[in-house]
This record gives structure tokens, C-alpha cells and sequence, in this order.
């Protein structure tokens, strides 16, 4: 990380997830794959991205985009946030600081297959693979097997 860049400390794909007083809180972190009952159905998640701020780059208004990619690399969809760290009087000069997002979502997929989740931050990019499934269909019980 330069003086003045912010950097990807991580990006997680969970379950759910919260950002509260600078910590998260997660379930389901860490996942590669989602199954899903149809083509077309969507998913609910959390983004959950870390950020390493520099000193020298607090009270500068920075932008985390981040988009949903096919397998092609084409863009199915995406989103933007504009953020900046400030310099709170407990922060000794030139120490660097994380802000912490989770960014939950429900995106819809068009088919199984594999997608990225692709964050930018300035030229940074860190981006994170994973497969949706179509679950198959749960068999039907015989006629008269029902109580």
C-alpha cells in the first residue's frame, strides 16, 4: 500500500453480514458456491470488503465499485460507493486505518456457471470466483405414501 492508495485488506462473500463500530459480524463467510432451485432466481448475500487507508489518503473521498461478472466477463450488473476516512484525534499521525463495509445484496443469476464478484478501488482490483448450481428437484413420493 502507497502513502496515499488505499488497498483490499480482504473481500469475503457470506451469508449475512454487519459492519458495526468498526468490527463485522459474520455468518456463512467464505463460501465459493450458491445453489440455486431455477435459472434465474436470485440470491441474497453480503460483500463483505476491508479497506486499508493511509494515513496520507484520510479526508479524501475514494470510490469502491464493484460488479457482478459472467463467466464471458461480461457485467451483469453493478454498484459504486463513495467513501473517506477521517483522522480521529485517538489516531497517532501517520498510522493507516481499515474501514470495514458489508454490502448485502440479491442478485439474480441467468444460469449455473461460474461468476466473480470484481471490486475496484482507484487501479486496485481484487476479485472473487464463484460457482452458482441449479439444485435438482426434490422426487415426489408415490401417490398414497403421504400421511
Amino acid at each position: 500500500m502507497s502513502d496515499m492508495t488505499p488497498d483490499f485488506d480482504f473481500v469475503i462473500l457470506a451469508d449475512r453480514a454487519e459492519a458495526i463500530n468498526g468490527k463485522l459480524y459474520m455468518m456463512g463467510g467464505g463460501w465459493e458456491s450458491v445453489g440455486l432451485r431455477r435459472p434465474g432466481d436470485a440470491a441474497a448475500f453480503t460483500i463483505a470488503v476491508g479497506i486499508g487507508v493511509p494515513w496520507l489518503a484520510t479526508n479524501v473521498e475514494h470510490k469502491l465499485d464493484l460488479r457482478l461478472e459472467d463467466a464471458d466477463g461480461q457485467t451483469l450488473t453493478a454498484l459504486g460507493v463513495s467513501f473517506t476516512a477521517g483522522r480521529p484525534a485517538t489516531v497517532p499521525q501517520g498510522v493507516s486505518q481499515r474501514l470495514i463495509f458489508a454490502l448485502p445484496v440479491q442478485l439474480a443469476f441467468p444460469a449455473a456457471g461460474a461468476y466473480v464478484i470484481a471490486c475496484t478501488l482507484g487501479e486496485r482490483e481484487r476479485r472473487v470466483p464463484f460457482q452458482v448450481a441449479i439444485a435438482p428437484a426434490a422426487p415426489m413420493p408415490p401417490l398414497g405414501t403421504l400421511s
